[in-house]
């Protein structure tokens, strides 16, 4: 017995120099996981969308006065298609979304994780740049607003058909007029941002990372949060910028800002729709896409420096 306990301690403590960051949970197999998180957030949209349909319907038939049943089926779909109807079935789905993937983020990844003070360790939390945060933000949100638009412009330019697809989603869901709508304002600026930073830099990223490097991971979260969007001309700048959110999170190792970015970000584009000013030749349009360019990566760098993520000292 003394010489298997002696064979125990020599034996080497492959857990003596991991970080915190780099504890995790054993998994097997778990390439496969990295979908579950996109498919969960489409099964819940659905089941939400049928299940409010329904009660719709069943409302419809309570108080349709009169008229055939082609009339019932026209003014169902109508009601259907209305701001109301989208921005409430969208209000659940986020909210069901958000208190779902929190506890399965904060279970799979944060509580595998070892305390920051573990005694193996000293951490150190640098927070000496956390000033460049607030014009890291607006620089960032500056640069990609001018992209965004200016690319969108280019892509409509080239496919029409995307453009005018992407517009008639934006008039049967009631978001080209989002500004009346109190449930739409607070599904695309604050439950909407953090359902899907959850879903996709948080869960996605996150199971992507355990499997493979950095610029893998970040392409395919980006890649399905643009493909989340169901249509080419959106789907394309959610995939640009889900890139760079992407960036911010594996930098930073702080979801709560890439979340903060995000509702920065469709708050802007809701509210303030004159902040790109418009180009009227090719020199302009190229000086304002340069400059939206240095201003995103600016804002980038300001941002990674002022959300250092914690310094490891293995003892």
């Amino acid at each position: 017995m003394n010489e298997l306990n002696n064979e125990d301690k020599s034996m080497p403590d492959n857990n003596r120099n991991i970080s915190p960051k780099d504890t995790r949970r054993p998994r097997r197999n778990t390439g496969w996981y990295i979908l579950l998180p996109f498919l969960a957030a489409a099964l819940v949209q659905n089941l939400v969308a049928v299940f409010a349909s329904q009660i719709l319907v069943v409302d419809q038939a309570i108080h349709f006065e009169g008229g055939s049943y082609a009339d019932f089926i026209r003014s169902s779909f109508e009601r259907m298609q209305g701001q109301a109807f989208t921005s409430l079935t969208l209000l659940v789905y986020a909210f069901i979304c958000v208190i779902w993937f929190g506890i399965w983020y904060r279970r799979e990844f944060l509580l595998t994780q070892k305390p920051a003070r573990d005694y193996r360790c000293l951490v150190r939390q640098y927070k000496h740049w956390s000033w460049m945060l607030i014009p890291g933000i607006l620089l960032f949100i500056l640069g990609a607003q001018y992209l965004s638009t200016y690319i969108m412009n280019t892509l409509a330019a080239l496919v029409p058909q995307w453009m005018a697809e992407y517009q008639g989603i934006l008039r049967s869901s009631g978001l080209d007029d989002i500004q009346t709508s109190l449930p739409m304002i607070l599904y695309a600026v604050c439950l909407g941002p953090v359902c899907e930073e959850l879903c996709f830099r948080g869960l996605t990223m996150s199971y992507a990372r355990r499997v493979g490097g950095f610029w893998m991971a970040n392409i395919l979260q980006a890649l399905l949060f643009g493909f989340f969007h169901m249509n080419m001309l959106q789907g394309t700048m959610a995939f640009l910028l889900g890139l760079a959110l992407g960036y911010v999170k594996e930098k930073s190792q702080n979801l709560t800002l890439v979340i903060l970015l995000h509702m920065a970000f469709n708050a802007t584009s809701a509210f303030i729709p004159g902040l790109v000013i418009s180009a009227d030749n090719p020199v302009s349009y190229f000086v304002c896409l340069f400059g939206g360019l240095i201003a995103a990566y600016a804002g980038l760098e300001l941002l990674v420096r002022g959300s250092s993520p914690r310094i490891v000292e293995v003892e």
